[in-house]
């Protein structure tokens, strides 16, 4: 009985992702986009985390019990919104998204979110860098505006050192993730090629971060999608880039840093928060715990099939990686002791 209700849940959630999937790919126009699709079922399914409810039915009594009623007959109706709000096929108004803020602070938040508005990356740059930057939480905007001694106001840096995207990897979230994806388009389009590429890298940690928690627990290859059309082709130096062809691979290494953060609470070495959790997972994915780790959770890179040139350095700069990452799963799959990848492998960056 216990196997019969996991396979009808299992076949309900293939169902739904399917449809939501569906939705993704046959959105089309300004009105109702692929991103507008994803984060209406984001948003729905935060509702659904937050007031443990399964059914839309029950979704709509409980957030709009005005919209069920009886006809001229007496016969029964709701309007029956909810269903297509779960998986993207129409976007709330503002209304319905106020009265979901009722019983879900911060859902409102989350659905009007700046990040959508980088992703699509339709509204002028110039309104993002001041605008956009302006809406994100006082956390993002202590790595990405700095206060004068003599000045009362805040000035924005330029451009994202390695520390600030470290930075903005421990404070992993929609804020974050917005910020890297606004300096990743500035970076673009003036040409600096070199810190696009790094962007690209950061933003493709801060994704693992993101993933292993809920609502993006379940939709992080919608997530990842939205990535490889809109982002990850502004994040290379102009022959390599992040190519993330293979989601799989993404989800083999979000459940390895998942699984890795959860020894970490378990044997006491962090806190249970949040913020916690977020600062293990960033300094995992930084060699903290072993640079295997690093290696293996790396962003994937590859040469891009447009470049002009495809020298002999970046081909062996991207085989050595993936040496690198081979040897960290396998230390990863064995249990290895190893602290530093053997000598063989330094020997191929000669």
């Amino acid at each position: 009985m216990q196997n019969t209700d996991l396979d009808k849940q299992s076949n309900l959630q293939l169902k739904f992702r399917m449809n939501l999937r569906k939705n993704m790919l046959n959105a089309q126009g300004t009105r109702h986009d692929v991103v507008d699709v994803f984060r209406t079922a984001l948003w729905y399914a935060l509702l659904e985390q937050r007031l443990s409810i399964c059914s839309a039915y029950q979704m709509e009594k409980r957030i709009e019990p005005h919209a069920f009623g009886k006809n001229e007959s007496g016969d029964q109706y709701h309007r029956n919104k909810w269903p297509a709000y779960r998986v993207g096929r129409h976007t709330p108004n503002h209304d319905t998204v106020k009265l979901a803020e009722l019983q879900a602070s911060g859902s409102a938040y989350l659905i009007n979110h700046v990040l959508w508005d980088a992703l699509r990356g339709r509204k002028r740059l110039e309104w993002l860098m001041n605008t956009g930057l302006r809406q994100l939480a006082r956390d993002v905007h202590a790595v990405i505006y700095k206060s004068s001694r003599y000045r009362h106001d805040e000035t924005r840096i330029s451009r994202l050192s390695s520390a600030d995207l470290l930075r903005l990897e421990r404070r992993a979230g929609l804020d974050a993730l917005a910020a890297q994806i606004i300096f990743l388009r500035l970076a673009d389009e003036q040409g600096d090629r070199e810190q696009a590429l790094e962007i690209g890298e950061s933003i493709y940690r801060v994704l693992l971060i993101l993933s292993t928690n809920l609502p993006l627990f379940n939709l992080y290859t919608e997530f990842l999608f939205l990535f490889q059309v809109y982002v990850f082709p502004m994040a290379h130096n102009g022959h390599r880039g992040v190519i993330v062809d293979d989601t799989s691979d993404f989800g083999r290494a979000r459940d390895q840093l998942h699984w890795l953060r959860l020894e970490l609470e378990d044997a006491d070495l962090i806190g249970y928060t949040t913020k916690a959790e977020n600062e293990a997972m960033a300094n995992l994915l930084h060699g903290k715990w072993g640079f295997h780790i690093q290696f293996a959770l790396a962003a994937p890179i590859g040469l891009l099939s447009c470049a002009s040139e495809k020298n002999a350095d970046d081909q062996n700069m991207i085989a050595t990686a993936e040496r690198f990452r081979a040897w960290g799963w396998e230390m990863i799959n064995t249990g290895g002791r190893e602290v530093l990848p053997p000598p063989k492998l330094w020997d191929s960056l000669r």
